[in-house]
């Protein structure tokens, strides 16, 4: 066969000076981006050819891309319809010619420039062994999150986007349940002095958490705010950034603190230790057998807060539940590995979803207590006009109509839930 290459619409070169802003737009129908974070730049040179038969027919297209910094041409034969035989016949011309046949181009790309990235997931995936004494299984388990933990640190000092505190606090969350509820596993003396510091962690970022729980939600408002109230929600936005700004410049320096990178390094340390000099009596048991008991101990607590909920339905109590529903999935997770079975994926979704409605009612409480703070410091400054005011009111208001709807559902999400933990099924996968 005879190949004649010719150039359609001539060769072309371009350079692109993309933005985030350009790249969200792009992606916009496969993801909604927050932020991007930029990791490299490069040139790319692209040609496109034409491939012609004898007959002067197209039986494919060629799309050649150049990294003249990375010494390096991409080639992709482009098929057309009929001409398959012939496509391939080019490819294997290629392949003969020591061409390597890509099947994960950005891989490739990333090794070229040096760049190693780790696959990134907050889920428990850890390789716990059902016949690994307890010590062991939870200290694999609190390396994982220890991990997870100095990864978010960058991304918050520099405010790249709100899901890096959260899943930091997340890890922080996980790691005190795991010294506060894993009784005996590491001896007293020795889990409590860091669940303190953990503590003190947390609390330090309690503020800047609720401030981006505000701003998410004014954010996503600016799609369906009224139009006569959308001067109004652009101040409230503004005043919020402000806030945030100032707060994550707090939490920054207390992360650059001698007294935070000597906790983080002393309990690196202890989670390096080999010898179980630290282990509680419950540490040196094989896990498969002290995880139940810790799961029905965490499951008894969130059955009494719900009857005191019951009986006395306001935000503190369902604060409470809150808690106990939260170290409850924790634990959940943790031993997620020695149960594949679906019954527990299922018990842990629909904790999930009873979860999310107790913290839909609770995020709403500080919402609005957060709002009247707004407003009051709001007032005292002389330029605010009556828009952010008439804004507040409306924005109220559809927080209560939130507020009400989770407190509806909360009873329902409640009852899925201990159904499956009282079915045969999951009591005999965890044999209680």
């Amino acid at each position: 066969m005879h190949f004649n290459f010719e150039e359609n619409n001539k060769d072309f070169h371009f350079w692109w000076d993309i933005n985030n802003e350009a790249i969200r737009a792009l992606l916009k129908d496969i993801i909604d981006a927050r932020a991007l974070n930029e990791i490299f730049k490069m040139t790319i040179n692209t040609s496109e050819f034409c491939i012609y038969n004898t007959d002067d027919k197209i039986v494919a297209n060629l799309d050649i891309f150049d990294f003249p910094t990375l010494y390096f041409t991409l080639v992709r034969v482009r098929r057309i319809k009929g001409y398959k035989k012939e496509a391939n016949n080019i490819k294997k011309i290629m392949e003969n010619a020591h061409a390597t046949k890509l099947k994960d181009i950005l891989k490739f790309i990333f090794e070229k420039v040096g760049l190693v990235v780790d696959k990134y997931s907050t889920k428990i995936y850890t390789d716990i062994k059902k016949d690994e004494i307890a010590y062991n299984a939870t200290k694999i388990i609190l390396k994982h999150l220890l991990n997870l933990i100095e990864k978010n640190i960058k991304g918050i000092k520099f405010q790249i986007d709100t899901e890096f505190l959260h899943d930091f606090r997340v890890a922080v969350r996980r790691t005190r349940t795991a010294l506060s509820l894993l009784k005996g596993v590491f001896k007293e003396e020795s889990a409590v002095p860091f669940n303190k510091a953990f503590a003190e962690i947390t609390n330090r970022t309690n503020r800047a958490r609720d401030l981006d729980i505000q701003y998410l939600y004014l954010i996503k408002l600016k799609f369906d705010m009224p139009e006569e109230l959308m001067p109004g929600l652009v101040l409230l936005i503004d005043h919020l950034n402000n806030l945030r700004i100032k707060e994550y410049s707090k939490l920054s320096k207390f992360l650059t603190t001698q007294k935070f990178n000597n906790t983080i390094n002393k309990w690196k340390k202890f989670l390096e230790i080999d010898n179980i000099e630290h282990s509680g009596e419950n540490g040196l048991k094989p896990v498969v057998k002290i995880a139940p008991c810790f799961i029905y101990k965490a499951l008894r607590r969130v059955e009494k807060k719900y009857q005191v909920v019951v009986k006395d339905f306001n935000p503190i109590n369902l604060h409470k539940m809150r808690i106990s529903c939260k170290k409850l999935r924790y634990v959940l997770e943790f031993f997620s590995p020695l149960y594949d079975e679906s019954i527990y994926e299922k018990a842990i979704e629909a904790l999930k979803t009873l979860q999310d409605a107790l913290g839909l009612y609770q995020d709403v409480e500080v919402q609005k207590k957060m709002f009247l703070e707004i407003i009051d410091g709001l007032s005292k400054i002389e330029s605010i006009t009556t828009d952010v005011f008439m804004t507040t009111g409306y924005l109220l208001r559809l927080l209560d109509e939130r507020q009400q709807s989770s407190e509806t559902n909360f009873i329902e999400y409640f009852d899925n839930f201990i159904d499956l933990i009282n079915s045969k099924k999951f009591r005999k996968v965890l044999s209680f």
